[in-house]
């Protein structure tokens, strides 16, 4: 069996705005919007993980003080392919590290400040990444990047990672540990391939992730837009299928 391990990175001390995650858009917390999403990303794979091999399981990351905050805010959550683990706050990589226990093949990283990312991103990346057998895969590298900041994804396969996790801690600063790739990045060695996502086209100047209280407000405004949308489609009788 082919196991991914998406790891969230989540916390409430964020300096430019505290407790983004819990912000809501009509009625609903960020980071629910979040977790919702890369649920529909790996929901068709696990559906059928004895047909192609492969099980994700989601993993909320969050500092060792937050801990019993994240337990209680997500205890909704009950689903098999969902846990709740805490680490150090500034070296999130020692986070990633808690992903081993669990025997995955690949390791997922996404932030908790990209709540709108879509799911269908999720699913291709896992597929691209298993069917090609690649060593990193992303669509974060600024030169090349084609998706609009927020759409961030990446995934290592478990040589890569554990390459990293010695290497960074051996030779890297505490800005790596804390922004857990770059060092990877940097230092490609010859064994790994690397693959970049891009989209058909380059729409990279658009931002979703949210960091300032300016950026929430403009994402809330396209969010409730698209559902005002979608409750007009409903009401002419449409279907709504989303892509």
């Amino acid at each position: 069996m082919i196991k991914i391990a998406i790891g969230i990175q989540l916390r409430k001390n964020n300096s430019r705005l505290p407790d983004k995650a819990l912000k809501t858009i009509n009625g609903k917390d960020l980071i629910f919007y979040m977790i919702d999403n890369v649920y529909k990303g790996i929901e068709k794979i696990n559906k059928h993980k004895h047909r192609n091999n492969t099980e994700c399981s989601i993993f909320i990351l969050v500092p060792d003080q937050e801990l019993e905050f994240w337990k209680d805010k997500l205890k909704s959550y009950k689903h098999k392919y969902f846990a709740i683990i805490s680490g150090s706050e500034s070296d999130v990589l020692s986070r990633y590290d808690k992903l081993v226990d669990y025997d995955p093949s690949y390791i997922m990283r996404l932030t908790g400040d990209c709540p709108f990312i879509p799911f269908q991103l999720i699913t291709k990346t896992i597929n691209t990444m298993v069917n090609k057998r690649l060593d990193y895969l992303s669509n974060v590298d600024e030169p090349t990047r084609t998706m609009p900041d927020g759409f961030d994804v990446e995934i290592m396969s478990i040589e890569a990672f554990n390459w990293l996790s010695e290497n960074a801690r051996k030779n890297g600063t505490d800005q790596d540990l804390e922004h857990v790739t770059t060092y990877l990045r940097a230092n490609k060695q010859a064994w790994m391939n690397f693959g970049m996502l891009f989209y058909v086209y380059d729409i990279s100047d658009q931002k979703y992730s949210i960091d300032t209280l300016e950026d929430f407000e403009l994402v809330k405004k396209i969010v409730l837009s698209r559902f005002k949308k979608e409750q007009l489609a409903r009401k002419k009788g449409y279907g709504i299928y989303e892509y």
